[in-house]
């Protein structure tokens, strides 16, 4: 519905001249704005205070910790040689979960191939590309693949698996779609894309074998993508099909499967991961991979920068763990949440026609991904009564890789990151609200010293014994985890002629408040925006197929708004 159009002025003597707009001069000198800034400055300044007293005094406090750490390391060494070593505090920090009875902090990603899969030729494949793949120091670059861990002495030890097979890792898809059992003579009936979605809800958190990495990938045949309806425009490859079951030459590009790979995060953050997928699996070039955005300064601005991030952290970290507190009705404590999730996605999304919106509203492309998903929840709430409750902003914890992340370079396995929160501005209603609101949201991220901050406080605080780290590494200020990922931008083949048709992913909720795990993947020109949302939040899975159609929706708007003077819509 159109509420409002650019005014272009009238004839009519009657009509009310268009008001002058306010100079940017005069907007930073209003004394509201003046009286703002004076408030925060004082909050800067009690808060580094509060902080020169606090943190010597904690990293006093802290100094036995870190000598009982070094102990232990060194016990570990003189009376168990044979394990691989202790956790890095990142992986640690993710590696809360006991693998062998249920896992909250898995990362899920679901390849499309075209073509009839042969499960012991792409066992093959994945054992030849990926596990025998090696480093610049001839070390096995993905060798966490044969680690699992266990706790010891109140640290958690990665350990090599005893008589290491692929095959125990590498399958056929063998969990159970309620939706599609055998068919006629135990022939294996087609599966959906959405009847899959459906049952990553019942394995997403599912043990893993006891002294066993925990990470599968499986193999589910009779595989059908979803088309969708409105983004019909999506850019699909043209691709050549020649099958391994087919060597006279002749085509399958009609059958599909879907390769479903589930990791658990401490094993690899979700660049790892994804680098892995698109490099090992997708054979796309290793410099086509985005690499972490890296800032060069000059020596006096680097001065300046370090001085500002030493003024600044305390104010932020204050913000972000006792201010900034996400305040909807979908941020449940952690007692109250099911644990459970329901698993849905958008149809593909040219992405082409996104960038274009950016480009016109002067956002960067993650702001746009946040507009869309505000939108989407924005209207949930509106249609389903509780538009009374919708919050001014939604927090969510956004996991970032960290330069020079070592992926590429020593360890293809490795959590190397950094955190930031959103505030996702849910309230805005109209789309182009939403863009500015969002891209405001991005710089103060950007522009705060808290992705640096953050990257360098995980070691200091979480090198410790499990309990301590369990406690400061719940999350209860956020009610989602978000993040994207650019995928694969040209026809990639796999497993020898099969060529990939789609990859999107999902991401964990982490130990905590969060509820939703957002993602927004790319790939061939197409994005999508993946959701994973706890039961207790959404019931049924019927109301998460509607937040997300409705995301859909606001991204078909979205895509209507390549000129900043265009109408603005509810």
């Amino acid at each position: 519905m159109t509420v409002a159009k650019l005014n272009t002025g009238s004839s009519d003597p009657k009509s009310k001249p268009t008001p002058r707009r306010r100079s940017l001069t005069t907007d930073v000198l209003s004394p509201q704005n003046v009286c703002k800034k004076l408030i925060k400055l004082i909050f800067v300044l009690i808060a580094f205070v509060v902080y020169g007293v606090l943190v010597p005094v904690f990293l006093i406090c802290m100094i036995p910790v870190y000598m009982y750490r070094g102990l232990v390391v060194i016990l570990q060494k003189m009376f168990k040689p044979d394990w691989v070593g202790i956790m890095s505090s990142r992986d640690a920090l993710v590696g809360l979960d006991n693998t062998t009875k249920r896992c909250e902090c898995v990362i899920i990603a679901n390849l499309c191939f075209r073509g009839v899969p042969d499960v012991e030729k792409c066992t093959e494949h994945f054992r030849k590309n990926v596990m025998e793949a090696k480093n610049a120091k001839g070390e096995f670059l993905y060798r966490k693949f044969t680690y699992y861990y266990e706790n010891w002495l109140g640290f958690p030890f990665w350990k090599k698996e005893e008589n290491f097979k692929l095959e125990d890792h590498f399958r056929k898809f063998d969990y159970n779609i309620k939706t599609k059992p055998m068919g006629v003579n135990d022939v294996e009936e087609s599966v959906t894309e959405d009847e899959l979605l459906r049952s990553l809800g019942e394995i997403e958190a599912l043990p893993f074998p006891k002294g066993k990495s925990p990470w599968e990938i499986m193999i589910l045949p009779n595989y059908i993508p979803r088309e969708g309806d409105l983004h019909k425009d999506y850019a699909v490859p043209e691709m050549t099909v020649t099958d391994w079951n087919n060597p006279d030459g002749n085509a399958n590009d009609d059958k599909y499967f879907a390769l479903v790979f589930r990791i658990h995060h401490a094993i690899a953050d979700g660049y790892s991961c994804l680098k892995m997928l698109m490099c090992h699996i997708c054979a796309e070039p290793l410099d086509t991979v985005p690499k972490a955005p890296t800032r060069n300064y000059n020596f006096f601005v680097r001065i300046l920068h370090c001085l500002a991030i030493l003024v600044f952290t305390p104010y932020y970290h204050f913000n972000q763990f006792f201010v900034e507190i996400d305040n909807s009705i979908w941020h449940l404590s952690t007692n109250k949440l099911a644990k459970k999730s329901h698993f849905v996605s958008t149809e593909r999304i040219p992405l082409e026609s996104l960038k274009d919106v950016g480009k016109a509203h002067r956002v960067p492309m993650t702001g746009v991904f946040l507009a869309g998903l505000a939108g989407g929840i924005h209207n949930y709430l509106k249609l389903t009564g509780k538009g009374h409750q919708i919050p001014k902003f939604m927090r969510a914890f956004s996991p970032m890789p960290w330069q020079d992340h070592p992926a590429f370079t020593v360890n293809g396995l490795v959590n190397h990151w950094t955190v930031g929160v959103f505030g996702i501005p849910v309230t805005e209603d109209t789309p182009q609200k939403r863009l500015r609101a969002c891209k405001k949201s991005m710089n103060r991220l950007v522009n705060s010293p808290i992705l640096v901050s953050n990257f360098f406080t995980v070691p200091i605080l979480l090198s410790a014994p499990n309990f301590l780290t369990s406690f400061w590494g719940t999350n209860w200020m956020t009610s989602m985890i978000l993040s994207n990922f650019p995928g694969p931008k040209d026809t990639a083949k796999s497993f020898g002629q099969h060529p990939l048709d789609n990859l999107f992913t999902f991401v964990p909720h982490m130990r905590g408040s969060a509820g939703l795990g957002i993602m927004f993947p790319t790939c061939f020109g197409n994005a999508r925006c993946t959701v994973s949302v706890d039961c207790a939040i959404l019931k049924d899975y019927s109301d998460a197929q509607f937040l997300v159609s409705l995301i859909d929706e606001e991204f078909r708007i979205l895509r209507t708004l390549h000129s900043p003077n265009a109408e603005n819509r509810v």
